[in-house]
């Protein structure tokens, strides 16, 4: 895939690594919404977009590739969006 639906252009770019940190993305691969989630690297971010990388081949190095998204598509953990009823 050349590009994922949900990539963005910041609308500010830092121009310095602020660190690594572990982060999982979500990737919309088609225009009905589908998506894939993946761990990866938060290395940038600003107000509006994180860039991470995303190693598509654990193990390959070759196969990382760096991708801005939207702040709300990158996050450190996964919750259960409401708590599960009781009976």
């Amino acid at each position: 895939m050349d590009r994922y639906l949900n990539e963005v252009v910041p609308a500010t770019i830092p121009t310095k690594p602020q660190g690594r940190v572990p982060a999982i993305a979500r990737l919309v691969l088609d225009d009905a919404g589908t998506y894939e989630m993946w761990p990866c690297t938060a290395i940038r971010w600003s107000d509006d977009a994180v860039m991470v990388t995303v190693q598509f081949s654990p193990g390959e190095p070759a196969s990382a590739r760096p991708l801005w998204l939207a702040v709300d598509d990158v996050a450190r953990v996964l919750r259960q969006a409401a708590p599960p009823a009781t009976a």
